[in-house]
């Protein structure tokens, strides 16, 4: 009986939720981590200091830092999936504020898409 009861629990994984885990974390990391690779070719078409330039890649890690304990009171009361879905189109509105010209607004997305990726990691731990 137990034997049959292992059998059905590994056949009731949906492939299709993992593929999306998957995809969402993906989906958070890149656009973080994106501009480190082109940060000195940012300060030059910016015209902006090594330590200006530093605040793109310390923004997100910020935000993720101050805004995880109300992320975890967010997804109590809200339920991971909300929560999921609400990172994600943060993410995406981070984007597309960072990709608008100027240093400001570039900062500005990276804000955002720190302080929309601190609620769904911390719904990974509940």
């Amino acid at each position: 009986m137990t034997s049959s009861r292992a059998g059905s629990i590994g056949r009731g994984i949906p492939w299709f939720v993992i593929t999306g885990v998957l995809v969402a974390a993906l989906s958070m990391r890149g656009p973080i981590v994106a501009p480190t690779p082109v940060l000195r070719d940012i300060e030059g078409d910016l015209g902006i200091g090594s330590a200006t330039a530093g605040l793109l890649t310390t923004a997100p890690v910020l935000m993720f830092a101050l805004l995880t304990p109300l992320a975890a009171l967010i997804i109590r009361r809200a339920g991971a999936e909300l929560a999921l879905m609400l990172s994600l189109s943060g993410v995406l509105l981070g984007t597309l504020v960072r990709a608008l010209p100027g240093f400001g607004w570039m900062l500005t997305g990276m804000f955002v898409i720190g302080a929309r990726r601190s609620r769904s990691a911390t719904s990974s731990f509940r």
